[in-house]
């Protein structure tokens, strides 16, 4: 990540965005105040649609992996789940969500 000055952004902007576009972040400071950032563009079409709701603020990031098997009960059989290992399986959900 790059900081500049709004003046060193204005007399350099082309070798700036040729940063960006390499994939470098660049913070553009006044008075030595951070008050914009210049990020690359990822394309939409390479995003997913929970990808393209997280960039726009409508949907937070999993705190968990996508490939990280949940814990689904079975509704078919007639399993019998202890009452420990039901609080011990609801403690870990509530740290997970700490």
């Amino acid at each position: 990540m790059k900081t500049v000055k709004i003046s060193e952004l204005k007399a350099n902007l082309s070798a700036h965005l040729r940063l960006v576009s390499a994939g470098e972040e660049v913070v553009v400071c006044d008075r030595k105040r951070p008050i914009a950032r210049i990020v690359p563009v990822i394309p939409a079409v390479h995003l997913t649609r929970e990808e393209r709701l997280i960039a726009k603020g409508v949907m937070k990031a999993p705190s968990k992996p996508a490939d990280e098997p949940r814990f689904v009960p079975n509704p078919v059989g007639n399993h019998v789940i202890s009452q420990a290992v039901m609080d011990t399986l609801w403690e870990e959900e509530r740290a997970d969500r700490a």
